[in-house]
């Protein structure tokens, strides 16, 4: 994230987040993991990378459903099928389709 921060490269940074995130979500750090996903959220949505920004939006509601806040899970589920449906990222819009 670092280096990303040093070059103004605002993909990468939303890169390294969103894996960091997933990681976080893998290991069961949620909180840490709503961090980093959200900081992915911002730079894809700055950024327009509307293929990356699903992935983010749909493992962000993982961790909130981890947390125990089920609102702010379902609100990222259904942000995700919207966006998803709209652009047809099928991979996604499935998936947060069953989830929600």
């Amino acid at each position: 994230m670092e280096l990303a921060h040093e070059f103004d490269d605002l993909l990468a940074f939303g890169r390294s987040c969103n894996y960091t995130g997933i990681g976080c979500l893998s290991g069961a750090r949620f909180r840490e993991g709503v961090t980093r996903l959200g900081e992915a959220v911002d730079a894809f949505e700055k950024s327009g990378d509307f293929f990356e920004l699903h992935l983010a939006r749909f493992h962000l509601g993982c961790c909130h459903l981890g947390l125990g806040t089920p609102d702010e899970a379902i609100t990222e589920a259904r942000k995700t099928f919207n966006s998803s449906a709209r652009l047809g990222d099928s991979r996604t819009l499935c998936a947060s389709y069953l989830w929600a």
